[in-house]
């Protein structure tokens, strides 16, 4: 027998370690299935909505009887949205985007204001996702597609000029989540179809500093899954970013009258900005910041804060106003109203 080949006890001893082996891993073996199992119903698991309590943040009037009807446009991809129209005699267009689980009918308070008032020419689209009949309700084909609708809604708006003869000025506006979305649009690669921005009670996200917990009870967030899902984006796998990842305590009559009580990850990311730092400092516009002192969502008080040391903007902070609020009282319209007018 050669020096270098193996006997007889090596082989046994060989033999003797695989058993070994094969008896530590056993109790693991058996378990990996279970484990498969339990992340399998975790996985199909919907995020578990949040009892609603109180109106939902944001939902406003749904059936105000001067409501215009809804219209719709063509984007890039063929769909068509949802859009309600309120018409002035002005060179300015305001596009008002809504925030989360509602449609635009929630601004129709702020948008009758601002076209009654002769200010702007009120532009109010139901969000793909979202209003009586969208394809896929709380969800979009991948992120980043409710900037490209905005693009599309903006190059439809300005394809004739106004009464003067020029361009209309053109003011994205959002609330809550809306506002995040508003600052996305800004602050990316269609950010120079706006002439000016407007975020009232913005979302600027999870870890933002006026970000309650929850926002303040309103949403649910599947923490796990989008962690998950960040790490599979991470690496260009997107085939599960369909996923619900957030529900919104909505209450029944609201879910019955049009509203989306969950978001799937690509959604949830298209709403909220890409990361508010960037996307305020990458912004070429006058800004207006608006929110209530009585805000359970966001913490009025942080936003100059948060946003002064990135971009210029003027901040204003109202009193005896909430979430609601903020896209509903005399005086916080009246605050977005007049800054419009006298922003050049």
């Amino acid at each position: 027998m050669s020096a270098h080949e193996p006997g007889p006890g090596h082989a046994t001893g060989a033999a003797r370690g695989r058993r070994r082996l094969r008896h530590a891993l056993r109790p693991h073996l058996v378990a990996l299935p279970l484990v498969a199992l339990g992340l399998g119903v975790w996985w199909a698991l919907p995020p578990r909505a949040p009892v609603a309590t109180t109106p939902a943040a944001g939902m406003g009037p749904t059936a105000a009887a001067d409501l215009p009807d809804l219209q719709s446009f063509t984007t890039r991809d063929g769909a068509r949205l949802g859009v309600r129209v309120y018409p002035a005699d002005a060179d300015t267009i305001a596009v008002l985007l809504h925030g989360s689980g509602m449609d635009g009918r929630a601004l129709h308070a702020l948008a009758r204001d601002l076209a009654g008032h002769g200010a702007a020419t009120a532009v109010v689209p139901d969000l793909r996702g979202h209003g009586p009949a969208p394809h896929r309700r709380g969800d979009v084909d991948h992120v980043g597609q409710l900037e490209e609708d905005i693009a599309d809604l903006i190059d439809y708006l300005t394809a004739a000029p106004t009464v003067s003869g020029r361009r209309p000025r053109i003011v994205v506006i959002g609330h809550s989540l809306g506002g995040g979305l508003a600052l996305r649009f800004g602050g990316g690669p269609y950010g120079h179809l706006a002439d000016a921005i407007v975020l009232l009670a913005p979302f600027l996200g999870h870890d933002a500093p006026p970000t309650r917990p929850g926002g303040g009870g309103w949403a649910a967030p599947h923490v796990g899954r989008i962690a998950a899902l960040t790490v599979l984006n991470a690496f260009g796998i997107h085939r599960f970013d369909g996923a619900p990842v957030i529900a919104f305590a909505l209450t029944e009559s609201q879910r019955a009258d049009g509203g989306t009580p969950t978001y799937s990850h690509r959604l949830q990311v298209s709403f909220a900005p890409r990361d508010y730092r960037h996307d305020l400092a990458a912004l070429d516009h006058p800004l207006l910041v608006v929110a209530g002192r009585d805000d359970a969502s966001f913490d009025a008080e942080r936003y100059a804060a948060t946003v002064l040391p990135w971009a210029g903007a003027d901040v204003v902070l109202l009193d005896g106003i909430d979430h609601v609020g903020v896209v509903t009282r005399p005086s916080a319209l009246a605050a977005v109203r007049s800054w419009m007018v006298d922003r050049p």
